[in-house]
């Protein structure tokens, strides 16, 4: 897990996903406005590499749960708002769900975690096994406009 700037991607070519992938991110991350995208999905490299643009309003920590992936890696990069993502390790967690194949996601009951709180022009790089708890509210509740990059690994 590596929490950065979204205007420092290129430099994020050393964490576990291959160099293309995030030059081919970074350039398209250049081509768009994402947060002027409406919400959907945008194919980049096929199944390989595509983007999420999603708008909601953030939950409380209850409301949310943990979640890993075994596939894909994701970016979850602000583009507008504030939310809390709380990490931790997959051992330290109880499962919830059986992992679903097709959606690549399992989730995960509550545990020891820590804290990230991402602003706009923030982001976070999560490999495969890195539980993530996304879309908390940091403070009041807030509407929240994400681009969540999807890299097959």
């Amino acid at each position: 897990m590596v929490k950065g700037y979204m205007d420092a991607l290129p430099q994020y070519s050393q964490v576990g996903i291959p160099a293309e992938c995030i030059e081919k991110i970074s350039e398209y991350v250049n081509s768009w406005e994402l947060a002027a995208l409406p919400c959907g999905k945008y194919v980049i490299d096929g199944e390989r590499i595509y983007v999420s643009i999603q708008e909601y309003e953030t939950k409380s920590y209850g409301d949310c749960r943990f979640e890993t992936h075994k596939r894909y890696a994701d970016i979850q990069c602000i583009l507008q708002g504030r939310e809390q993502i709380w990490v931790t390790e997959q051992p330290l967690l109880t499962p919830d769900t059986e992992y679903d194949p097709k959606a690549d996601i399992r989730f995960w009951k509550a545990g020891k975690a820590s804290l990230l709180d991402l602003h706009a022009g923030e982001l976070v790089i999560l490999l495969p096994g890195e539980a993530h708890k996304p879309c908390v509210r940091s403070g009041d509740v807030g509407k929240v406009k994400k681009a969540v990059f999807k890299i097959a690994l």
